[in-house]
């Protein structure tokens, strides 16, 4: 399911850059996937991650909040993918139009080791808070780290609607 939002980002993205230009589509996009992934905050603070087991809980309520939780996580997770799908063609366009081809190497390589150095602090995260009562902290610094991406774009995004020139030496 998953992949297919996926798909449905990377066929969607084309009529967005048409209509709005990379730039937009790429604000429109990080924006849908942080409002997405809002569901699996919401998740956590439904289910109350640090409840523990519901067979031993006298509230007759613990179960559907457990079932609350996985729905609003799993949609949140898999519904993301269509923002985040459409914001990486988004970079990945403005990426091949705007840096000048004597340095594109360069950057492309800057970006793709950044990006890997981040995938992996993701993993060592998810080692270093391996219990399932620790499980809504990846949550939060998962938000977070996406929440930031959000905040640095949309400057960009106030800047680039504002810039009529295209700078020396761009293609």
């Amino acid at each position: 399911i998953g992949a297919g939002f996926g798909l449905l980002g990377t066929f969607g993205y084309p009529a967005l850059h048409r209509r709005r230009g990379s730039t937009w589509a790429g604000g429109f996009s990080i924006w849908l996937q942080l409002s997405l992934l809002s569901l699996c905050l919401i998740a956590t603070m439904v289910g109350n991650a640090s409840e523990g087991d519901c067979s031993d809980s006298s509230d007759p309520d613990c179960e559907k909040r457990r079932v609350s939780e996985l729905v609003l996580l799993l949609l949140g997770v898999v519904t993301s993918r269509l923002g985040l799908w459409m914001f990486d063609l988004a970079v990945s366009q403005m990426l091949q139009e705007r840096v000048p081809l004597t340095i594109l190497a360069t950057v492309n390589g800057t970006q793709s080791s950044m990006q890997e150095l981040l995938e992996l602090l993701g993993y060592v995260l998810g080692l270093a808070l391996n219990r399932p009562d620790q499980f809504f902290y990846l949550v939060y610094i998962s938000f977070g780290f996406v929440g930031c991406a959000t905040l640095f774009y949309t400057a960009f995004w106030r800047v680039d609607m504002h810039d009529d020139h295209v700078p020396p030496g761009m293609v």
